[in-house]
């Protein structure tokens, strides 16, 4: 069946209606390139688009943008480890409470 739309001088791709984080959008093949299709959220006026294309991203630069992520995480968990390190000392004395 796929050849068939192949053949056919009309055919211009397929989409796949993908959901992320609770919003749903488009990704498959137009016109030979890789995209991925979101709503519109933000719609200036009547005559705005419902939707966007966008050239969907070689799968080597989704994973360096994941790896950054990463890196990101680790960061900010080591500044959270560093802030929740229990000290020695009391976290405050008698002289700090005013009564």
């Amino acid at each position: 069946m796929t050849e068939q739309k192949k053949e056919n001088p009309d055919f211009r791709g397929s989409l796949w209606e993908r959901n992320y984080n609770g919003e749903t959008y488009f990704s498959g093949i137009l016109n030979g390139e890789d995209v991925v299709i979101w709503k519109n959220k933000k719609p200036k006026n009547d005559k705005s688009p419902h939707y966007l294309v966008w050239k969907s991203k070689p799968k080597e630069e989704k994973q360096e943008t994941s790896e950054s992520k990463q890196e990101k995480m680790q960061q900010i968990d080591n500044i959270l480890n560093n802030q929740n390190q229990v000290s020695n000392e009391p976290p405050f004395n008698d002289d700090d409470i005013p009564f």
